[in-house]
């Protein structure tokens, strides 16, 4: 009951990217990727580094076949729609919230401290770009 009511409120803020577009780097990433959906791509997520081979902006290739995998499986059961990814990086941020209180109380702290630290961790503004993009 406790983790149901604070997936509640770690939803609420975020509802509203339910109904926003692709902004920023997801409209090349995504929106107009010709990478998204061809065949092997699962296969090339793990052997290519995120970007698609592209520099990030410190000129660094950055290997991120998590993020990778999950554009792509986002990509085919949404059709690109910007619906499905925020609804996903909602659910993922349920998550690691629950984690987050889970692995708190598996390491000893009461219940209390583990839904505050939960709640805390879910409302923080750091996750904002992160959760809403």
């Amino acid at each position: 009951m406790i983790i149901l009511a604070t997936a509640l409120l770690t939803t609420l803020p975020y509802l509203p990217t339910l109904r926003g577009p692709f902004f920023w780097d997801d409209v090349e990433l995504i929106e107009q990727s010709p990478v998204l959906g061809s065949p092997g791509m699962f296969k090339r997520a793990f052997g290519n580094p995120f970007f698609f081979s592209n520099a990030g902006p410190d000129g660094a290739l950055y290997y991120r076949p998590l993020t990778v995998l999950s554009l792509e499986v986002d990509s085919r059961l949404f059709n690109r729609v910007p619906f499905g990814f925020h609804l996903t990086n909602i659910l993922l941020h349920i998550l690691c919230v629950a984690s987050l209180m889970l692995l708190l109380k598996v390491f000893g702290f009461k219940l209390e401290a583990a839904l505050w630290c939960g709640v805390l961790f879910a409302l923080h503004p750091s996750h904002v770009l992160v959760v809403g993009n």
